[in-house]
């Protein structure tokens, strides 16, 4: 889903690493929008560090910030 959504966006290199992807599809627990959720985080915070792949480093970065706005919302 995240390399089709990449190639569709007209990218033809791969932006996250094996390792990033089985954390973001752990993190997402397959779940589309999950995906798309996590995807983006992962893509914001790779702008912002000014880097030019998403690994596993970053996704662990990604997965602090994604846990507890997930624990927000279903504490409300």
């Amino acid at each position: 889903m995240v390399g089709f959504r990449l190639q569709v966006a007209g990218r033809s290199m791969p932006l996250f690493s094996e390792d990033a992807l089985r954390r973001l599809y752990e993190l997402s627990t397959g779940i589309p929008r999950e995906i798309v959720i996590v995807g983006a985080m992962a893509i914001d915070r790779l702008v912002d560090t000014g880097g030019n792949s998403v690994d596993i480093a970053l996704m662990s970065l990604v997965a602090e910030d994604y846990l507890e706005i997930r624990s927000q919302r279903l504490s409300q």
